[in-house]
């Protein structure tokens, strides 16, 4: 009964001396390093910065105050995101990870599926998002340079091969509302109460396929493309669009100006149709 006892004395001796230098002497700085080099060295246009790396439980580890970059700008930045393998495949080509964590006091959730194969390497990362709050988002306030909040929920796929990189991405976004800098119309801000885009990037070029806008003031909705470039603010512009007013709005403008901007179309209905050429530094709107 005392060798029991002892044996037992010696086990959690053991178990909470490993687990307390695991925790400790943690490399974090080694680990952060390494995957700065491995992100680099497989995502040429993608940078990261982690403040610190810990152990968790059940062997996970535990990412504090991480910032992604893509082309040198923001892309992601989180509180915490813990990440999780999945054991059965540690020893296979095919590894998977589960990752979720607090990223603009919202909630991201995903995994990443990596395969190895012998002359080639490929990453399939799924990430869904829950009421993430866009005026935290420092890149979308410098992109648009306006005042934009609201929330956020949707999914992202990207898929990185050894030929391409594509991303694909629906959203929602509701409860949005933009500050405009210089007032349109005599409008200083718009409202939206709903916005569903779905969207695709394939080798640095965005492809609008849907955006319906349901709004205070208006719906519309749009498509096109969009050449990324290096910096951001040069990336080309290629949009079609309409907008559809609500009564309210038309009277807040008044009759005259409203029959300039919003003729009637065939069904009497008053609509207006545009395009965006330009940059996004310089963007060119016209009526069509």
């Amino acid at each position: 009964m005392k060798n029991i006892r002892r044996w037992v004395l010696y086990s959690l001796y053991i178990i909470i001396t490993t687990v307390f230098f695991i925790y400790h002497l943690f490399p974090s700085k080694t680990v952060k390093e390494y995957i700065a080099q491995y992100l680099c060295r497989t995502t040429a246009d993608c940078d990261i910065t982690i403040d610190r790396i810990k152990p968790a439980f059940p062997a996970s580890l535990m990412f504090s105050d991480l910032h992604l970059y893509y082309l040198n700008s923001p892309l992601l930045t989180a509180d915490e995101i813990k990440v999780t393998p999945k054991f059965s495949t540690l020893l296979r080509r095919k590894t998977t990870f589960f990752f979720k964590g607090q990223a603009y006091k919202g909630k991201i959730i995903g995994k990443i599926d990596m395969m190895e194969e012998p002359f080639s390497q490929s990453v399939l990362v799924h990430t869904n998002l829950f009421d993430i709050q866009l005026m935290d988002v420092t890149a979308l306030q410098n992109i648009s340079g306006q005042k934009v909040s609201g929330l956020l929920n949707g999914q992202v796929a990207y898929n990185r091969t050894e030929d391409a990189e594509t991303i694909n991405a629906f959203s929602q976004l509701s409860d949005l509302r933009v500050d405009l800098s210089t007032p349109i119309l005599n409008l200083k801000s718009l409202r939206f109460r709903d916005i569903q885009t779905d969207i695709s990037i394939n080798n640095k070029n965005l492809i609008i396929k849907r955006c319906i806008v349901k709004g205070v003031q208006m719906d519309g909705q749009i498509s096109g493309s969009i050449a990324i470039r290096n910096d951001i603010g040069k990336s080309s512009l290629n949009l079609t669009g309409a907008i559809k007013p609500h009564h309210l709005f038309l009277a807040g403008i008044g009759k005259g100006l409203s029959s300039i901007f919003f003729p009637k179309n065939k069904t009497g209905a008053k609509s207006l149709f545009f395009g965006v050429r330009g940059t996004f530094e310089k963007p060119s709107f016209y009526l069509k």
